[in-house]
Order: structure tokens, then C-alpha cells, then sequence
């Protein structure tokens, strides 16, 4: 299954302007997954985001945990060759 963002896309946040995972700051995620097929079945937007905390562990947990659902404004782009192919 494609994904509705494309695979390789550079996410940026606006609002909130970054996320601390790990103590670091990121304002740029690249999309790596299809997201969740049955994305209407619960009303929510097809351009949801979720962050990927590292492997499943104690702190991983706790901290994706904390950070829970947040609404956040974001936009994407994904560059394209001079061949007009995605790189």
C-alpha cells in the first residue's frame, strides 16, 4: 500500500515548531511508512503523523506515552529530480 504522504518526504513542524525526543530538538521527520489503513474508521485526518521513538523499550514507552496525541500544524515536500522523478 502507497502511502498518502510519500515515502522519502520531509515533514516540517510549524506548530509546535519541534519535538524533543531523547533530549534532542527535531523539527523535520521523513515519512518511512503507509500510516494506518483504517485511518476513518475512528474520524480522524488521513495526515496524521506518528513519531517514531526507537525500538520498543521502558523509555521509549514512557516517552511517546507522555507525549500522547498532540494536533500539530505541519507542512511537506519531497524533491524531485531534474527528470521529474522523486529522489
Amino acid at each position: 500500500m502507497d502511502p498518502i504522504i510519500p515515502f522519502g518526504t520531509t515533514i516540517h513542524l510549524l506548530n509546535p515548531g519541534y519535538m524533543t525526543i531523547g533530549g534532542q530538538k527535531f523539527t523535520d521527520f521523513e515519512v518511512t511508512d503507509t500510516g494506518d489503513v483504517n485511518w476513518s474508521l475512528r474520524g480522524e485526518s488521513p495526515f496524521w503523523i506518528d513519531v517514531y521513538y526507537g525500538p520498543t523499550s521502558s523509555w521509549t514507552f514512557q516517552q511517546a506515552s507522555q507525549h500522547g496525541v498532540t494536533r500539530v500544524d505541519f507542512y511537506w515536500f519531497h524533491l524531485v529530480s531534474h527528470s521529474g522523478q522523486a529522489d
